[in-house]
């Protein structure tokens, strides 16, 4: 665990990753990889810098190697089937979110009271209280303002004027595929100011 560190090693990198050092210094000296060379010769790699390559090359990204803070979502959704889906999506593609899934949409709100999550995830056509609704409840709330809300839902057109109003993320149609997911995702579980300082 790299911990506070600003930097990490050539040595370091090839371990993370399970590669020879000789890799790593031929991925700085192509350019791939960002490095700086300190006046001793030695080679040094911003973490950032390191995150960054890890991110955009689609590699593992350990949070507690970079002091990340692990993001927390609640899911809601009516419909059992869609809350699989998203639990197999969740454990394959972001294994390390901190994912709490909710079939009742009240539950849900009572649920985000609770665990203050990073995103939302929810459907619009709901029993008890519909996504608009919902969604409404958390912006009138200063203390969940900083809350990114994806809507995932077959009535995206019909509600379009409705969510157009609304200050949410973003919006997937069902059927939806993972990799839509992921891209709005992934600038939220790996933005750079989550790296502790």
């Amino acid at each position: 665990m790299v911990g506070r560190k600003k930097y990490v090693t050539v040595k370091e990198i090839a371990e993370y990753l399970q590669v020879t050092k000789q890799t790593i210094s031929n991925w700085i000296n192509s350019g791939k990889l960002k490095a700086d060379r300190l006046p001793s010769g030695r080679i040094r790699v911003l973490l950032s810098d390191f995150l960054s390559f890890l991110i955009k090359n689609n590699l593992h990204v350990d949070k507690k190697f970079f002091g990340l803070k692990v993001t927390k979502v609640v899911v809601i959704d009516d419909d059992e089937s869609v809350l699989q889906v998203l639990r197999t999506f969740f454990l394959s593609t972001f294994p390390d979110c901190n994912v709490e899934y909710m079939n009742d949409p009240i539950e849900g709100l009572l649920k985000i009271g609770e665990v203050r999550p990073d995103v939302v995830i929810l459907d619009i056509k709901m029993e008890r209280m519909n996504g608009i609704d919902v969604c409404r409840r958390i912006l009138e709330n200063e203390n969940l303002s900083n809350m990114k809300i994806i809507v995932i839902s077959g009535y995206i057109d019909e509600y379009k004027d409705e969510l157009d109003k609304l200050n949410i993320y973003g919006r997937l149609s069902k059927p939806f595929r993972y990799l839509e997911l992921e891209n709005l995702l992934r600038p939220i579980i790996f933005d750079a100011r989550l790296i502790n300082n």
